[in-house]
This record gives structure tokens, C-alpha cells and sequence, in this order.
């Protein structure tokens, strides 16, 4: 009981680390535009990328899927070429069957 207690203690510090992160992300996705592509080309397409199919950990799934909007929908047309595709697979697996998923996942896959 101690070590589940412990956990989701450790579970709640991230979460106050993962929002103020995506909204940093997501604020820079919106106002730098394709300037920001090489940096999250860089940095967060690596970390996040894989969470647009998996949800391992529903966490980064849900930031996976805000971050790659925001990029898709503020940053051109290539970034939109280049990013959409994995979006809509992650979007489309969610919204198929929105009983299996967690409530956050399937409000950033309706958005």
C-alpha cells in the first residue's frame, strides 16, 4: 500500500511537469510557426512520437497528440505533410472504440 501511495505521489509531480511543459511546447508551436519545426523535429518528435500509437502511458499520449496537432495546424503545410499522418492514426484508433480510452485521450483526439 506504502509503494502505491508512493507512486501516485510521483505520478501527480509529473503531471504538474507534463501541463506547464505542453502548454510551453504548444505556445512556441503557435507563435514561432515553422521556425519551431526543427526543434520539435529535434526534441519532441523522438520523446512523444511513439506515444501517438501507444498508450502505454495515457499521459503522454494525451501531450503526443496536443503537441502534434498544435504543429500540424500552426506550423505549414510540410509540417502538416510531414505530421499529419501519424496524427490521424492515433486519432482514428482512439475515436473508434472511445470506451477503451482514457477520457483526456479521447477529448484531445475529438479536438
Amino acid at each position: 500500500e506504502d509503494e502505491k501511495e508512493e507512486y501516485n505521489s510521483q505520478l501527480g509531480a509529473e503531471d504538474g511537469l507534463l501541463t506547464p511543459l505542453v502548454d510551453s511546447i504548444g505556445y512556441l508551436l503557435k507563435f514561432s510557426k515553422t521556425e519551431f519545426v526543427p526543434i520539435f523535429e529535434k526534441y519532441v518528435v523522438p520523446l512523444l512520437g511513439k506515444y501517438l500509437s501507444s498508450t502505454a502511458d495515457i499521459r503522454a499520449s494525451v501531450a503526443s497528440m496536443c503537441l502534434f496537432d498544435d504543429c500540424v495546424e500552426y506550423c505549414g503545410s510540410e509540417a502538416a505533410l510531414r505530421y499529419s499522418p501519424s496524427l490521424l492514426q492515433g486519432v482514428m484508433a482512439v475515436i473508434q472504440d472511445t470506451d477503451k480510452y482514457d477520457r483526456d485521450l479521447v477529448q484531445a483526439a475529438v479536438y
